[in-house]
């Protein structure tokens, strides 16, 4: 039941009507307190131990979503017991989305192949999945309804009252967000897979200030002339960091998380530039050609904040991409639930780093820097280099 591939239909508009009344602008305002703190978490983290900065941008991220989601402090990575688990399940999730990963998604008939006989193997992984989803969406469920008075958060302003429904599997009445338990644990789970995408970016984010130090310099001049040097940045400053909010944007088009958006299916017969597309067509979209088309993003392949900046310095999108400016958290009505909570975190992460860091390649034993390489095919926002 994850929010991002169910069929349109009943559910889904249910399902993303549920969605938009737990983030809505004021509940979102809400968490702006514990973004800034978490912000400021990582920063002292990374200062002591540099080397380990990937894993102190996976526990900014989630400890950012399980809080806000579920009320849950994630105050280490390795002790937790829903980080890793979150993280395991967006992987998982991910992988099966690889177009042609499984011969199932082009002969759909083996859909009714059993699971006993050769090349059905694919069935039991799933099943697998699916149940490890069940079990990680049930206890944070829990969790939150444990946490609901000391800590109210997405999924727990969502529940039924005590009464009506402490048993997940029994609770089949609708709650506050219109959906019933069970499917409240499922739009938790597709929102805490957030905190994959939020990681990811954030480690690009490094790579590109570590590799272009004049958009460093800039920024960090606009951030000490608004914000000063005795305090920290916070969503106040938002408007006159323009700067800073256009580097967010172009961190996200420069090098989106997923190169290709989730599958999709025509719901019907189309036509698009002369291309029939039969309904029930697989369609994939290319976000990163998407981005990089230089009839919308002049000299694409440049990271350079200024794009999405007017002549009088303040911050603009694109015409289709609109105030975002790009297209990482998906379209119209599958885009990722959680893009807002994810493009504030990013902010006020890029604000605060900025604010507290030089950021530099490390250095050889002969004192040379080791540029990071920032060709696509070079790198991975998740951490692994080739």
């Amino acid at each position: 039941m994850h929010v991002g591939v169910i069929r349109v239909g009943e559910r889904h508009r249910r399902f993303r009507k549920a969605v938009h009344a737990g983030l809505q602008p004021k509940a979102l305002a809400s968490y702006h307190a514990l973004e800034e703190h978490e912000a400021r978490v990582f920063v002292k983290e990374v200062s002591q131990t540099p080397e380990a900065f990937r894993d102190c941008a996976k526990r900014f991220a989630a400890a950012l979503i399980l809080r806000t989601t579920y009320g849950h402090s994630t105050l280490t990575l390795s002790t937790d017991r829903f980080a890793q688990r979150v993280f395991s399940s967006a992987t998982t999730f991910a992988s099966s989305l690889a177009p042609g990963k499984f011969l199932v998604d082009i002969l759909p008939w083996l859909q009714y192949v059993p699971r006993w006989m050769p090349g059905a193997g694919w069935q039991n992984k799933a099943a697998e999945w699916a149940e490890n989803d069940r079990v990680l969406y049930t206890e944070l469920l829990q969790t939150a309804r444990e946490n609901a008075v000391r800590q109210p958060s997405f999924i727990s302003e969502g529940l039924l009252p005590q009464e009506k429904g402490e048993n997940l599997h029994c609770a089949d009445e609708y709650g506050p967000y219109g959906v019933t338990e069970e499917e409240l644990a499922y739009i938790g789970g597709t929102i805490s897979q957030t905190a994959d995408t939020i990681m990811s970016t954030v480690s690009t984010l490094l790579l590109a200030l570590t590799s272009h130090p004049a958009v460093l310099s800039r920024a960090q001049a606009e951030v000490d002339s608004v914000v000063g040097r005795s305090r920290w940045p916070t969503f106040a400053d938002r408007e006159k960091l323009p700067y800073v909010g256009a580097l967010a944007k172009e961190v996200c088009r420069w090098r989106p998380v997923a190169p290709l958006s989730v599958p999709h299916a025509s719901t019907k017969d189309d036509m698009y530039n002369g291309y029939f597309i039969p309904a029930g067509t697989t369609v994939i979209s290319c976000t990163w050609s998407i981005h990089h088309d230089p009839t919308v993003y002049a000299d694409p392949s440049s990271f350079n904040p200024s794009r999405f900046l007017d002549a009088d310095g303040k911050e603009i999108g694109t015409e289709e991409a609109k105030e975002r400016g790009h297209h990482v958290f998906g379209f119209g009505r599958r885009m990722c639930p959680g893009a807002t909570m994810s493009d504030h975190a990013i902010f006020i992460f890029a604000a605060c780093i900025i604010w507290a860091l030089d950021i530099r390649p490390v250095r050889d034993e002969h004192g040379v820097e080791i540029i990071p390489p920032v060709d696509p095919l070079q790198f991975s926002s998740g951490g692994e280099a080739s």
